[in-house]
């Protein structure tokens, strides 16, 4: 064939492919919906899989729905089984948890799960296809990115700068290529009340960017380079600056370099400022939020490290003090001898330049070797549904204005359902504690249904979760937070699920669900017989700021409980359960007939004087149990906890205050579509 005669055979196919791909795109594509809906709140629920029996999965967006558009699953029945971590759908065919649907073009079907978390999933941060199904189906949705984002994003940290919210994620997954961005990437987004989106429905995040490619965040020739810390602050003359702490990363993820990084407005990167001494013994490194004591303002990471809330505090290392018992200048190398202890042999706490935190598995060292009593923990955190002590791993701590305490979202290390899926909600009445009793909110396990009639345990990882303060909603009833969703740390591994892994996942938190009705420090006030007072109960009487923890029981009614009333006499007593109705109610209680787990009884005596005492100790003489309470798991009286009472929400002082305060307005969206009527 002649050159010519090719060309045009060249040509003529060209026009068959341009005219076959127009008929494709005008041809309407036989789509069946499937939405999956929460039966409680009536919202979408993303991340649910429909799995048929011959092992085709299909997940639901972060909408809740999905696009079905398979031409060999059209005019027929159509088995799905229906999963999803935290929600459970009820046994339907021989008790298999799934439904057989007649699936057709243009046709469509509701189908309910009972959510299982306390926390309420939202959607998807971070990825592609965030609304895909929607879309796909022509549904409104809150936003469609502009440009192409990253297919994956690893640990988020975000702060309030120059008017908006910042986001900075560690390692980034591209479509374009099979290594990503390993030096950070990042965003920013408009606040609700300064016209951004509901966070509720979304967060629209606009990526820095170098013309059409995502920007590596760090100026640095290092290969690996993680950020966190994120923190913003102002110098001498008033100026907003942004600085992280950098890690420089080898493998198998070791860091070989550890400093300060600022950002430079003018170029959108972090650049490296210094870099610590190698074994500084105090550095920032987690989440972090915003504490004022004693009239001076603090950038605080977890419970123990802070540093002046200013930039020139931030930039000059050896002014950052850690909260430890640990000798100024001695080093945790040194073992016990590091410790400091006074002339009674009790360990010496304070805020501590020049002397590193203990890490809490260093408290097992240190515990398993004799070096410190169990009781001398700053903090012990426990199950209060199983009463299972926590390993902690990475979390965040914030004020809640509408708790009037500090709330702690923290996940756990080696949970019984899955290894690093679990995530717990904390709260307490300073920063540093008392920390004990928590409720589980967040799991990543399943139980699936496997060939020969077994049922396999399927696990998922979500770690490094954080709050989003600035997100509260009334006040801090509700509360948005995040983590990271992915098949790392699983064992046996993981199947990944398509878009969702390696991505950040936004949960709602409302705070008046009675499960989260926690037990919180009781304090015993000294006097003739001694007082036992909730915090928030003597900033009521204008007692004196509280020193010991007698025991914690929940200030709200929760389920098993009943209240503690004190009835006024010579020696005022406490009374359990309906008797004495009209007298303050000082904190709830479980019946001893039927004890949950981690509690014990809460002894009365009665001395010759006709004086009420009572005591979670083993008792000498006489007594009798009025109910049960949730002891104290450690000494917190050898912390020598400031603990101030509380002031109102928001306003300066020890308490912090909010990101927004409660009238912040939220900016007006179209209105999401209404759920389909099951």
């Amino acid at each position: 064939m002649s050159p010519t005669g090719l060309g045009r055979v060249r040509v003529l196919l060209l026009c068959g492919v341009i005219a076959l791909g127009c008929a494709i795109r005008v041809a309407p594509a036989p789509v069946f919906r499937i939405t999956i809906i929460d039966a409680e709140t009536g919202r979408g629920i993303p991340a649910v899989e429909l799995r048929t029996t011959d092992a085709r999965s299909f997940w639901s967006d972060s909408a809740g729905v999905v696009a079905l558009a398979d031409p060999a699953l059209m005019d027929r029945s159509v088995f799905f089984e229906v999963l999803s971590f935290g929600y459970r759908f009820e046994p339907g065919f021989e008790s298999w948890r799934g439904v057989a649907l007649e699936v057709a073009p243009g046709g469509s079907a509701v189908l309910l799960m009972q959510r299982e978390n306390v926390a309420q999933r939202l959607y998807r941060v971070t990825g592609t296809g965030i609304y895909r199904d929607s879309l796909l189906l022509g549904d409104w949705v809150p936003f469609q990115p502009r440009e192409p984002v990253p297919a994956g994003a690893d640990s988020v940290f975000t702060a309030l700068y120059r008017r908006r919210l910042y986001w900075v994620w560690g390692d980034t997954n591209l479509l374009s290529r099979p290594l990503g961005i390993l030096r950070a990437t990042g965003a920013t987004s408009l606040l609700p009340w300064r016209g951004g989106i509901d966070p509720e429905r979304g967060v629209d995040l606009h990526y820095l960017r170098d013309g059409a490619e995502l920007r590596a965040l760090v100026d640095d020739a290092h290969p690996v380079i993680w950020l966190e810390a994120l923190r913003a602050t102002r110098d001498s003359r008033g100026r907003e600056r942004l600085f992280a702490t950098y890690r420089k990363i080898v493998p198998p993820m070791e860091t070989v370099e550890l400093g300060l990084a600022e950002f430079d407005d003018s170029r959108g990167v972090f650049r490296i400022v210094s870099p610590y001494p190698a074994g500084a013994p105090v550095v920032a490194a987690g989440q972090v939020f915003r504490h004022t004591e004693a009239g001076t303002a603090y950038l605080r990471t977890d419970m123990d490290v802070r540093s002046r809330d200013a930039a020139e505090a931030v930039r000059d290392l050896s002014s950052y003090e850690a909260f430890t018992p640990v000798r100024p200048g001695a080093r945790l190398s040194d073992g016990a001898s590091a410790l400091e202890r006074d002339a009674d042999g009790r360990l010496v706490w304070g805020w501590k330049r020049d002397a590193p935190p203990v890490p809490y598995e260093v408290w097992d060292a240190l515990e398993a070797s004799g070096a410190v009593s169990p009781r001398e923990r700053p903090y012990r955190l426990i199950d209060v549904e199983t009463g299972e002590t926590i390993v902690p791993h990475h979390g965040s701590i914030h004020w809640n204005a509408y708790r009037g305490r500090w709330v702690m979202i923290r996940g756990r290390v080696g949970g019984s359902s899955s290894y690093l899926g679990e995530i717990y909600y904390f709260e307490a009445d300073t920063p540093l504690g008392p920390w004990a009793y928590g409720r589980k909110i967040i799991t990543h396990s399943r139980d699936v249904r496997a060939p020969l009639g077994r049922t396999v345990r399927d696990t998922y990882s979500f770690y490094n979760p954080m709050q989003h303060p600035e997100f509260d909603r009334e006040g801090g009833r509700e509360i948005l937070l995040e983590g990271t969703f992915t098949t790392l740390f699983t064992e046996p591994p993981a199947r990944p699920v398509p878009a969702y892994d390696y991505n950040q996942i936004m949960y709602k938190l409302a705070l008046d669900d009675p499960r989260l009705f926690l037990p919180v420090a009781v304090y015993r006030v000294p006097g003739e017989p001694p007082r036992h007072r909730t915090l928030a109960a003597l900033a009521e009487e204008g007692g004196a700021p509280p020193r010991e923890v007698a025991f914690f029981a929940p200030d709200r009614p929760r389920a098993g409980t009943v209240p503690v009333r004190e009835v006024a006499a010579a020696s005022p007593r406490l009374v359990a359960g309906d008797a004495a109705e009209g007298a303050p109610v000082r904190f709830h209680c479980a019946p001893d007939e039927s004890p949950p787990p981690a509690t014990v009884p809460l002894y009365e005596q009665v001395d010759a004087a006709g004086r009420f005492t009572y005591t979670t100790e083993a008792p000498v003489g006489p007594a009798s149990i009025l109910c049960r309470v949730w002891p104290a798991p450690v000494d917190y009286d050898t912390l020598r906890l400031e603990i101030p009472l509380p002031q109102e929400p928001g306003a300066p002082g020890s308490l912090g205050a909010s990101a927004c305060p409660e009238s912040c307005p939220t900016a007006p969206t179209s209105p999401p579509p209404a759920s389909p009527s099951p």
